[in-house]
């Protein structure tokens, strides 16, 4: 079956980082072209304005708040219920894919096989920018999990699965989403050409003192 842009909805869970975001979506809609119809978001207890930006900036996104963080599996799980799309795009946000022809490429690659129901794209979590695509390897490989910040999955692969394990609260969620996939007899992906730029400053995120386990704390 093959699907195409019209057939994806994306994806974010956002919090206090409305900079970020906003740079985000810019790429989503300007290069990917994606409208904004087809983007849900949820503002996770965000105190930067984060809410106001979206919908000023953005009128028809579909906006959600949550007054109290809830973290991103719970955020991810409530999106993935309420889109209806045969492809569910999936962003940080601080994170894009560098082109239309890129996502496009990831989608055909996902339609070329029953047997692939989810996609990761390669990720390169650093400020600098990723390699060009020119200079990385076109190899198709199949692997035990997809990463978070950039991926695809099937609508079908949802249905058959169910969805995240909320009780993880942060990290482990994609591969047990994975595992759960392969027993149904759905593969994970990825190309290595095809690239998601995580725009993480190390330095900052290292001197965050609050655990990452716990709900709420992105990064």
């Amino acid at each position: 079956m093959h699907m195409g842009l019209l057939d994806i909805d994306l994806i974010i869970s956002t919090k206090n980082r409305v900079t970020d975001l906003l740079f985000t979506l810019d790429q989503v809609l300007n290069v990917i072209g994606l409208s904004q119809k087809q983007i849900y978001i949820v503002d996770d207890g965000s105190e930067d304005g984060t809410f106001s930006s979206v919908k000023t900036n953005y009128p028809d996104i579909h906006l959600f708040r949550n007054e109290i963080s809830k973290g991103y599996i719970y955020n991810r799980n409530h999106l993935m219920d309420i889109t209806s799309n045969k492809l569910i795009f999936s962003l940080d946000d601080d994170s894009h894919v560098r082109s239309k022809d890129d996502v496009i490429e990831a989608i055909d690659l996902l339609s070329s096989q029953t047997s692939y129901g989810c996609f990761s794209f390669n990720p390169y979590e650093q400020m600098e920018e990723p390699p060009t695509k020119e200079s990385l390897s076109n190899n198709i490989i199949e692997v035990k999990s997809f990463i978070g910040c950039g991926h695809l999955i099937k609508r079908e692969v949802v249905i058959a699965v169910g969805q995240y394990y909320e009780p993880f609260e942060f990290y482990c969620e994609e591969i047990d989403f994975c595992i759960r996939a392969f027993q149904k007899g759905y593969k994970t992906v990825l190309k290595k050409n095809l690239v998601v730029h995580h725009r993480i400053d190390w330095n900052l995120r290292q001197k965050q003192t609050e655990s990452n386990l716990s709900k709420g704390v992105y990064g």
